[in-house]
Order: structure tokens, then sequence, then C-alpha cells
């Protein structure tokens, strides 16, 4: 059986996933436009925005004052999570191969840690 989803069949080095973050700082990818719909939390058909706060395949919040915009997913026993402080260019990255490690708690405390410091 072969898995033909995005979220089991994504294979990338972390060279990969950095210059595809790089390049989302820019318009190699995807006009501006784009992006700013992407990072906008979608408004539902009574035109209140959504309580998840997710646009076009991102949760939008803001933390300790800073625009985050983060994904996170798992897939037979791996974990990852994503977190784009985008105003602040800081990208922290989370790959775990351990179920219970709780990559989004990694990468918030990572970016703390460097935003307290900043």
């Amino acid at each position: 059986m072969v898995n033909t989803t995005a979220d089991g069949s994504l294979y990338f080095t972390i060279l990969d996933l950095a210059k595809w973050d790089g390049a989302l700082y820019t318009e190699k990818l995807v006009k501006r436009s784009s992006l700013d719909l992407m990072w906008t939390p979608v408004k539902l058909k009574n035109g209140q925005a959504n309580k998840g706060h997710y646009g076009f395949g991102w949760f939008i919040d803001q933390r300790n004052g800073h625009r985050c915009i983060h994904h996170d997913g798992a897939w037979q026993g791996f974990q990852t999570a994503i977190d784009r402080y985008v105003d602040d260019q800081l990208t922290v990255v989370a790959l775990s191969n351990i179920e219970a490690a709780e990559p989004g708690k990694i990468t918030q405390h990572v970016a703390e840690l460097y935003l307290t410091n900043k």
C-alpha cells in the first residue's frame, strides 16, 4: 500500500525546509497577495473570523506580542511543528520520531528564548 496523502508522503531534508522557509519571505513561490491571504484568518460565511484563527494552511496567532504563523502535524509516531515569526524573520522547526515529544512546546520555548534575548 502506498501512502498518497501529503501528511505522510512529504520527504525533505532540513536544508530543503530552510530553502522553502526562505522562499516564503520572497515572491519566488507565490505572490505577496497570496501569502497575505494564506496568513489571514479565513472569514466564515457569516462574515465572522473563524475561532481557530486558521488561514489557508496556517494557524495565525499573537504570542507575547509577536505574530506567529504556525502548523504542526503527526503521522505514525512522528510529530512536527513549524513556527514562523515572520515580522522577526525567525522560524523554529522541531521534527521528532517520538510520539510524546510535543514539538509545538519545543518550538515555542526556543522562540521565547531567542525573542527575549533579541
